[in-house]
């Protein structure tokens, strides 16, 4: 069943979110996150969480080394999930994902000023 703020999400991954809430925010103040969405990655009938990612610095080196360590923290905390899937905002430009994500996104992390 979907939470109401969450549409997509199933009580099991609105759980999973909310237990695990504080280790995401260090994570993601942890890689500089400006921004970090869910949305719906699940596929055939899988369950699957999305993380949607904006960071606060964007450079060459800085991209690729926030973007795959928060991978592969997301995913050590989420293994239990066969389905879990990342894109930055910047790289959000297929008009088809583009509706698919923003059809289940929902806010998560905010960085504070």
């Amino acid at each position: 069943m979907a939470d109401k703020n969450h549409p997509f999400q199933t009580d099991e991954i609105n759980e999973a979110l909310h237990i695990r809430r504080p280790e995401i925010f260090a994570i993601c103040k942890r890689f500089k996150v400006k921004h970090l969405d869910t949305f719906d990655s699940g596929s055939n009938g899988v369950e699957g969480i999305g993380f949607l990612v904006d960071f606060l610095e964007y450079g060459p080196w800085h991209n690729v080394e926030a973007y795959y360590g928060l991978q592969r923290a997301l995913e050590g905390i989420f293994d239990e999930y066969q389905e879990i899937g990342y894109i930055s905002v910047a790289a959000l430009k297929n008009p088809h994902m583009k509706r698919s994500v923003e059809k289940t996104r929902t806010s998560f992390y905010v960085h504070k000023t």
